[in-house]
């Protein structure tokens, strides 16, 4: 009796590891599946932003496109600079956009050489808006520098003809010209600044009309300031133009 006892607790015994060691694996199971489908989880997100992140890119770029075609470069250059993960193609685009700025800024300012060269090198662009805009702006250019180059011309030709009217008339004659333009410089705060040019145009009575022009910093082109009159009586001063 005593034996059949022992006997049936050594199988009970054996039964309870038996029970712990399933309930173990079947526990470990558990946990693998878990962390598969956490794992798989993880990386659809992953994916998921990617995608999205890409998506936002490829429509900011759009929009830009349009403002460049619009000539808005630098809203078109703040809303690209908003890009969180740019491809080569939009630094690209992103350098091309800062290009077009400082082109136009040069063409604004007379800086029409450093324009120019700017604009060739854009109208080479991979992205179809800048190089239109680059197109365009070479185009305004040219004629800047044709409008600025005829009126050197012009400028040339009336300095000339005072220079002869001046040659014909008498010494008093161009000493009283100095005198009134040394004056009307004075009134207008210019007397003794560099790179301004005074041209007297015509006069009637003690009414003078003159050309006022400034030499750009390559002093190569005279860029009008303005057309006054000047009364050598008065001393007053009137812009026309």
């Amino acid at each position: 009796m005593n034996n059949l006892s022992k006997t049936v607790r050594n199988q009970m015994k054996i039964f309870t590891v038996i029970a712990i060691a399933c309930t173990l694996v079947l526990s470990g199971c558990g946990n693998g599946k878990q962390d598969s489908k956490s794992s798989n989880t993880s990386g659809s997100n992953a994916q998921t932003e990617q995608s999205t992140t890409k998506n936002d890119a490829q429509r900011i770029v759009k929009k830009a496109k349009k403002l460049i075609t619009a000539g808005e470069y630098e809203q078109a250059l703040s809303l690209l600079q908003k890009i969180k993960s740019p491809t080569n193609q939009d630094k690209r685009l992103i350098k091309d956009v800062k290009k077009l700025i400082e082109s136009e800024s040069d063409y604004k300012n007379g800086n029409y050489s450093s324009a120019e060269s700017s604009t060739n090198s854009l109208q080479q662009s991979d992205t179809t808006e800048v190089s239109n805009a680059a197109a365009s702006l070479s185009s305004k250019i040219d004629s800047a520098k044709t409008s600025s180059a005829a009126s050197s011309s012009t400028s040339g030709t009336v300095a000339a003809n005072n220079a002869s009217s001046s040659t014909a008339s008498s010494t008093t004659s161009d000493s009283t010209n100095n005198s009134v333009i040394s004056k009307f410089a004075s009134a207008i705060g210019l007397y003794g600044k560099s790179g301004y040019g005074f041209t007297i145009d015509s006069q009637s009575g003690s009414t003078y009309t003159i050309e006022v022009r400034q030499n750009n910093q390559a002093n190569d082109v005279a860029n009008l300031v303005g057309i006054y009159q000047y009364n050598s009586s008065t001393g007053a001063v009137t812009k026309t133009n």
